[in-house]
């Protein structure tokens, strides 16, 4: 026997009905429950109190009907500040004030209906018409508070119908700017006119849609103008270009042909490089924490430097051939560093001095000192310290031990502008250079940039694939997120811009302050709450700029995702001319 088609879509249907009813009876039975109970808890405490110290009937009754209001109205207003803290996380006045606003309309109407009105006319009526007097008032009393919920869960749907709970913008326009993640409106519309003119003749969406998902979309001729222009300000130090920072054996490939030095933290890093056609005596193994293993790579590829900061790493220093040297990385107290570098790696000053003075005793090439003044630095002071004193320190030991230190690392943390315009790598150097200039010909002065030659190398594209109203506004949700591309956000607190790939057309007009989060079913990955926008709808592009440095190299695979396809910018642009 065969189930028609009609008969089984009812049969499925009877239990989704009945489920949502159920949803919709625990969804009410838990909102005014706890009143109710508060309320019948109150009633009779005061209600019994009162009979006990007065006797009086009608005393007991007026005691008892205000207790059971207090205890009512004091749990349901919880309730609705509790929903509205979701809304105006920042309390104060205004969510006091949604909060008395929203109570009232949700009880007001219906509670002077209800005391007016409907529960004295059904007292009497269940009095007058049914046989016992008590089974009257309690039937009556039912039928009262089944009008007063049926009203009041009515107002609360009104109200949430009309946006009063959960509204897209909160109406105060000042609030709203406070509370919204900062974004400089003059960096945000040079950012747009500096996509505007790059990407004038690229159809960006279309290259998303080759890909099947997000792109990455990488100009190597940044990465060749940045490297050039460093090395200009930076005469005679020996730049490392920051693997970790991007990988892609494009970038490798740039910095390689500007005859350009490499920084590695390990030997995939390492491979990578060799693969690139450069030589070992090009190349800093600057992970101060390494295996055997990784060292003895590194070294028979032709490595001879290395970074160590403990007394355990140094004695594995002994193994090294003798025309291997290493550098002692100091801590640098650094508070304002985006990322505090000198937290997991670093030697103290009087650390320092007995490392080196292990070294001569172990017969361990120390060629001088590295340091980092963390990444994302925005002021030149660190950089200006942290050398002063590692030459102060240099000049200290060299005299004590009767030896000469020949090498000194300056690190990276040269910053990039994401939100706000910072000091360039250039402008850094250009501080830094007049204490470098006088250890020409003596102390060879080695850096490791990285974040400030990729960043502006790579553009994501991502598009929206959802939207959802909730609580706190207008949801957006990309095709990239913080398990993807936005990485940057988690691990570094790093801030990009968003802008609207429609914004490259024209200016974006009047924002909406909206959240943008990423595809993944993790509630961390939210890219920017409270970040204006203009409407979007799915299908839209978002556009990202500066995502070159630790983007894709931090980017995972969870929920099975892979990372945005990276594609050249001279390829996007042939594409679309073809």
């Amino acid at each position: 026997m065969t189930t028609s088609p009609v008969a089984l879509s009812a049969s499925n249907e009877r239990p989704r009905t009945l489920g949502r009813l159920l949803t919709s009876a625990r969804f009410w039975v838990v909102r005014y429950l706890p009143c109710e109970l508060a309320g019948t808890v109150l009633l009779l405490t005061a209600g019994l109190l009162t009979l006990q110290r007065t006797g009086s009937v009608l005393g007991t009754a007026v005691a008892g009907t205000i207790a059971e209001s207090i205890g009512f109205y004091a749990v349901a207003f919880v309730l609705i500040l509790l929903e509205q803290r979701r809304v105006v996380p920042d309390g104060g006045w205004r969510l006091l004030s949604r909060t008395v606003g929203l109570g009232v309309a949700e009880f007001g109407p219906v509670e002077l209906l209800d005391t007016l009105l409907a529960r004295p006319a059904l007292l009497f009526v269940g009095v007058t018409l049914l046989p016992n007097p008590a089974v009257g008032l309690v039937a009556g009393k039912i039928a009262a508070d089944v009008l007063f919920y049926v009203g009041a869960a009515t107002a609360y749907r009104l109200t949430e119908l009309a946006g009063w709970r959960t509204p897209r913008v909160p109406a105060d326009a000042d609030a709203v700017a406070a509370a919204a993640e900062p974004v400089a409106p003059a960096m945000r519309e040079l950012r747009r006119r500096q996509l505007a003119e790059r990407y004038a003749h690229t159809d960006l969406a279309a290259a998303h849609d080759r890909a099947g998902g997000p792109v990455l979309v990488l100009d190597t001729g940044v990465v060749r103008e940045r490297y050039r222009a460093l090395r200009a300000a930076l005469p005679g130090v020996r730049l490392h270009y920051a693997v970790k920072a991007l990988d892609h054996p494009a970038v490798l490939a740039a910095v390689a042909e500007e005859d350009g030095c490499f920084d590695v933290a390990s030997e995939p890093e390492l491979r990578a490089v060799l693969d690139a056609g450069v030589s070992g005596d090009q190349i800093l193994f600057s992970n101060p924490i390494a295996t055997f293993v990784e060292r003895f790579a590194a070294m028979s590829a032709g490595v001879r430097t290395f970074v160590v900061d403990n007394h355990v790493e140094l004695l594995k220093a002994r193994d090294l051939p003798s025309d291997c040297a290493v550098l002692i990385r100091l801590a640098v107290d650094n508070p304002d560093a985006h990322i505090d570098l000198s937290t997991k790696f670093g030697a103290d000053r009087r650390t320092a001095e007995r490392l080196v003075a292990t070294a001569v005793a172990q017969g361990v090439n120390v060629a001088g000192f590295s340091f980092h003044v963390g990444s994302q630095s925005t002021s030149v002071a660190p950089f200006r310290q942290a050398i002063a004193d590692t030459l102060q320190l240099m000049a200290l030991l060299e005299t004590r031990h009767g030896i000469r230190f020949t090498v000194l690392d300056i690190g990276g943390g040269f910053p990039a502008s994401y939100r706000d315009l910072e000091p360039s790598a250039v402008e850094i150097a250009a501080a830094i250079r007049p204490l470098l200039e006088p250890l020409a010909g003596r102390v060879t002065v080695l850096a490791e940039p990285g974040r400030c030659i990729v960043a502006d190398a790579m553009t994501a594209v991502a598009a929206v694939v959802g939207v959802a109203d909730r609580p706190d506004g207008r949801w957006y949700y990309l095709d990239d997120g913080l398990y993807g591309s936005y990485s940057n956000v988690m691990t570094e607190d790093v801030h990009p811009l968003l802008i609207a790939g429609r914004e490259l057309d024209q200016p974006m007009g009047e924002p909406s302050w909206v959240t943008l989060a990423g595809p993944t079913c993790d509630s961390a990955d939210v890219i920017a709450r409270r970040y204006p926008m203009p409407e979007l709808h799915v299908g839209d592009l978002v556009i990202a700029p500066t995502m070159g440095a630790y983007t894709t190299v931090t980017a995972s695979r969870f929920n099975g995702r892979p990372p945005a396809t990276i594609v050249p910018a001279r390829s996007v642009a042939a594409a679309t001319v073809r």
